[in-house]
C-alpha cells in the first residue's frame, strides 16, 4: 500500500471487488466518453473479481501495478484508480501511466497527489527511468494533473478511434524521466532540476560573453 497525506492507494486484490464495482457503477456515464465501450458483464462482481485477480498477478510478475484510491477517513470507498502499465525492463525501464477519478471528487487535488506518489514509487522503488502518460487533449483536467505533477508535454501521439463513440482522436503525450524527478513533482512552484541547470548555463554564458565584449572594447581603446 502507498500512503499520502490524504489518500490510501491499495494494491489490486479480489478483496476490493465490491468497492471497485460500486465505483464503476457510480461513474458509468461519467467515464463513458473517455474509455472503451464496456460490455454489460463488465459491471458484474464476477468480471471485476477476475479483473482484480489478473491485476494482482501482473503486479507479482512486475508487469504492471494498479492501485485503488480511498480517502484516509473513508477507507471503505474507492474514489478511483491509478496504474503503471506495460512495464518494459532492459535498457528502456519505462511504463505508461493511467488513472481515473470519481466524478464527485474532481478538482480537489486527489489525483495530483496520487500521481506524485506513484511516480516517486516507480522511480525510487521500481527503478524505472521513464513514465509516459497519454491523455485526450480535450480532457483538460487530466492534462492539468500531469502538469502539476511535473510531467512535460512532448506532443501528440498517433490518431486512433475511440470505440465508445466512434470518434477519431489524438492523444497528448507527456513524459517524465527519473533524472528530472525533483521537488517539482511534489511542489509545483519549485523549478525542475533541468530548468535550474539551464538557467545557470545561460547565465554563465552571458557573463562570459559580457566580459569578452568589455575586454575587446577596452583593448580597442588602448
Amino acid at each position: 500500500m502507498i500512503e499520502t497525506k490524504r489518500l490510501l492507494l491499495k494494491p489490486a486484490s479480489p478483496l476490493l471487488v465490491q468497492e471497485v464495482l460500486d465505483y464503476y457503477l457510480r461513474n458509468r456515464d461519467f467515464l463513458r466518453p473517455f474509455e472503451p465501450e464496456r460490455a454489460p458483464e463488465f459491471y458484474t462482481p464476477e468480471h471485476q473479481t477476475d479483473s482484480l485477480r489478473q491485476q494482482g498477478e501482473a503486479a507479482q510478475k512486475g508487469e504492471s501495478f494498479c492501485y485503488y484510491l480511498s480517502l484516509r477517513e473513508q477507507p471503505e470507498q474507492v474514489l478511483g484508480s491509478i496504474a503503471l502499465n506495460n512495464i518494459v525492463r532492459g535498457c528502456f525501464q519505462s511504463c505508461f501511466l493511467g488513472y481515473r477519478l470519481d466524478e464527485k471528487n474532481q478538482r480537489k487535488g486527489y489525483m495530483t497527489e496520487a500521481v506524485a506518489a506513484v511516480t516517486d514509487y516507480a522511480f525510487r522503488e521500481l527503478g524505472l527511468h521513464r513514465i509516459e502518460g497519454n491523455v485526450m487533449p480535450r480532457n483538460q483536467a487530466s492534462l492539468r494533473v500531469l502538469e502539476k505533477a511535473g510531467y512535460r508535454e512532448e506532443g501528440l501521439a498517433s490518431l486512433m478511434k475511440l470505440p465508445s463513440c466512434g470518434e477519431l482522436i489524438f492523444y497528448s503525450q507527456s513524459g517524465f524521466r527519473s533524472d528530472l524527478w525533483s521537488a517539482a513533482a511534489r511542489y509545483p512552484s519549485v523549478k525542475p532540476v533541468c530548468d535550474l541547470f539551464m538557467t545557470g548555463v545561460l547565465s554563465g554564458t552571458l557573463i562570459i560573453l559580457f566580459i569578452f565584449v568589455a575586454f575587446s572594447a577596452l583593448h580597442g581603446c588602448l
